[in-house]
């Protein structure tokens, strides 16, 4: 059958039309390739235009062709944590009632018996509810419901709703109330999480969880959101003016007994009123959820804090930051809360891993940062083009996030200041590296990185460095360019006063992505330490910090420790003698040597260490070149108790007065005071 098909007449007539389309589809494919290889070579800000003329091709092609894109993970499987708090309470719930609890829930048992049993075994089941005290109010006897919850105070309630939050006042106890309805919920960890953001966030007064509908979506959406509770617009902490009764949490120093929590129509308005008047924020916490399992609020009860003088920055960065890794990112973590305190609106794309990191983006998300992350942002190009117009500042941190995406903010960012964030000078770097490593290619890198990195600063509205060497430097070579000298900024909150006599060892500390924190490793355990080990028996090193590589790892001996990466690295600050930074190349302030001084821990460090950040030899730190002298200037130290004590101090001192939460937060406010205002001249001669 098959032979006599391809013998007949018809098949043989229509072999030139099979042959064309084959080849127009081999033609085709082959255009289609090529085209795509072009595209890619074609500048950054051509490449964002064509995207944005096409989208609508793009989007056709895609629904009727294309595969679905990957969308990854969401940040909170919120179907399954529903399911999780919907189970079914046992016959019997018991809590315990401590003598000095953290803090009380007020359970308000407005509902019927089934509702506030589901309630209560969900609040029963949060980490850390045995720290806290739970009294029930009821309206009448309890009944049944007593029988099967067993650890809490009971109280009847009289009156209106609104009383019964008054009468909750007078019993509660702690330094922090949650207000639960029986209409609500919590999911898991709620408790803990608002537990953590007052702590973190003491200018907080007001707190409240996000509200999930029962199939896990949001409870009720907000004007400019539909009602998925995984948008970045939903997920991170920001002002309200007006919110609802079901779930909330009140700093206990704000809850007055005499003045009524709700009003006669069942508002928190009155409070929200008081709290702003005091100072205090209030604030959605949509780390902290509640199932609301059939009402919602009214809308009018949910109004988020949107001013015209907000203003909206957008940083964009390679990684979100790991406060816990480098120093890099506690330099970006804390500029972050700086800029949200001073009350920018501010939004955060890592440019390289466009991603949602659970731990740390998170930890932005608490502090107010909007972090934008797929599937909603599925890239930087695409927000830009979409979103751009909306900001009135964008940062670009790091050389190669300037160089790519520098044109693209240029078109799609028409009204935003644009500022370039080195985190050090990496030409500065590079060329140093290639001077110790005598590498001719990395020295023609350099001289790359130095061109790219000196014309960025020419195109941008200013320029962050970290040190004041790096900017005298600028300003010679780069005259004309503004240059704004932001240090290190950080806050210390864990300084123990441990005495010179209960110290031993020494250390270094790094994130090991970093080459000069490799070269310094090896350098230290090669050439410095066996000058050191016969000098100071029982004496360790221990090198600390994440990602070291095999070659670090390798040094590992009897008095050598390479602990790898440390969730908390205090125990090393509080409990060594000294810290000793021996770099022999980089650019910019050591977050290493900031951070030790502010511990009260004395630095040995190598001139390159220290350079360009004002501290002196022999008042707030030891500064030494050489191997030899190194390991000198480390036995001394070691010994001599009345030094050690005199570096402690002047050390911290040099912290507060240069590194703290505080001279940042002063430094930050005046670079954008200054941007602000040449803004409105350029706006008043018509050059936005």
């Amino acid at each position: 059958m098959k032979m006599a098909v391809l013998d007949s007449r018809p098949w043989r007539l229509a072999a030139p039309v099979r042959v064309a389309r084959r080849a127009t589809r081999r033609c085709l494919g082959l255009v289609l390739r090529g085209g795509y290889q072009v595209y890619c070579r074609l500048p950054f800000s051509l490449r964002l235009w064509l995207r944005y003329r096409l989208k609508s091709l793009r989007l056709y092609i895609r629904a009727r062709w294309g595969q679905p894109v990957a969308s990854g993970p969401l940040p909170i499987d919120y179907e399954q944590v529903v399911a999780q708090a919907q189970q079914n309470p046992p016959a019997v719930l018991e809590f315990v009632d401590p003598t000095a609890p953290v803090g009380t829930v007020l359970v308000f048992a407005e509902t019927s018996e089934a509702a506030a049993l589901r309630c209560l075994h969900a609040l029963q089941q949060q980490a850390g509810s045995q720290r806290w005290s739970v009294v029930v109010l009821v309206a009448g006897r309890a009944g049944k419901l007593s029988a099967r919850v067993q650890g809490v105070r009971w109280q009847v309630a009289e009156g209106e709703i609104a009383t019964w939050y008054a009468q909750g006042c007078r019993l509660a106890r702690g330094e922090r109330l949650l207000f639960l309805s029986s209409h609500a919920v919590l999911l898991p960890d709620a408790l803990l999480e608002l537990e953590r953001l007052f702590q973190e966030r003491p200018e907080i007064g007001l707190a409240v969880p996000k509200l999930i509908g029962a199939d896990g979506r949001l409870a009720f959406p907000w004007a400019e959101l539909e009602n998925d509770p995984n948008l970045p617009q939903a997920s991170y902490v920001r002002p309200l003016l007006a919110c609802h009764r079901l779930a909330f949490m009140v700093d206990a120093k704000f809850a007055d007994p005499a003045i009524p929590v709700l009003d006669r129509h069942g508002s928190l308005a009155g409070l929200i009123a008081r709290l702003r008047q005091r100072g205090a924020w209030v604030v959605h916490a949509p780390q902290a959820g509640v199932l609301v399992d059939y009402l919602a609020p009214r809308p009018e009860a949910w109004e988020l804090e949107e001013t015209e003088k907000a203003r909206r920055i957008l940083i964009l960065d390679q990684l979100t930051p790991t406060p816990d890794k480098d120093s890099g990112s506690v330099d970006a973590f804390f500029q972050m809360k700086i800029l949200v305190g001073l009350g920018y609106r501010v939004s955060f794309l890592p440019v390289y891993d466009l991603a949602y990191v659970p731990r740390y983006t998170a930890d932005l998300q608490r502090l107010g940062v909007e972090c934008l992350y797929p599937p909603y942002v599925p890239s930087v190009e695409q927000h830009l083009a979409e979103r751009g117009g909306r900001y009135d500042y964008v940062i670009l941190t790091r050389v190669a996030t300037a160089q790519t995406f520098l044109d693209g903010v240029r078109r799609y960012c028409p009204r935003a200041k644009i500022v370039f964030n080195t985190v050090d000078l990496h030409f500065l770097r590079e060329e140093r590296q290639a001077q110790v490593e005598g590498d001719p290619e990395l020295a023609r890198k350099a001289r790359l990185t130095r061109r790219i990195e000196t014309s960025l600063m020419q195109k941008v509205d200013g320029t962050w460095v970290i040190s004041e060497a790096e900017e005298a430097l600028l300003k010679e070579a780069v005259p004309g360019v503004r240059i704004f000298h932001l240090p290190l900024v950080m806050d210390i909150p864990d300084r123990a006063e441990m005495p010179f006599a209960d110290r031993k060892d020494l250390f270094f500390i790094g994130g090991f992505l970093h080459r000069p924190n490799v070269d310094a490793a090896l350098y230290f355990v090669q050439e410095i330490w066996p000058q050191i080990r016969e000098r100071l028996p029982g004496a360790r090193f221990h090198i600390v910090g994440s990602h070291p590589p095999p070659e670090v790892l390798d040094l590992a001996e009897s008095d050598v420790v390479v602990t790898g990466f440390v969730p908390d690295a205090a125990p090393y600050f509080n409990g060594c003698r000294f810290s000793v930074a021996p770099l022999r190349f980089g650019a910019g302030l050591k977050g290493k040597v900031g951070r030790s001084l502010g511990y009260g821990c004395p630095v040995v460090a190598s001139p390159i260490a220290v350079e360009g950040s004002g501290l002196i030899d022999g008042v707030n730190v030891l500064v030494a070149e050489g191997a030899e002298a190194f390991a000198d200037a480390v036995v001394a130290l070691y010994r001599d108790e009345e030094r050690w004590q005199t570096l402690s101090a002047n050390g911290i001192a040099f912290y507060e007065s240069h590194y703290s939460f505080a001279v940042g937060q002063k430094r930050i406010a005046e670079i954008f005071d200054t941007l602000e205002n040449r803004h409105v001249e350029q706006l008043a001669i018509g050059n936005p």
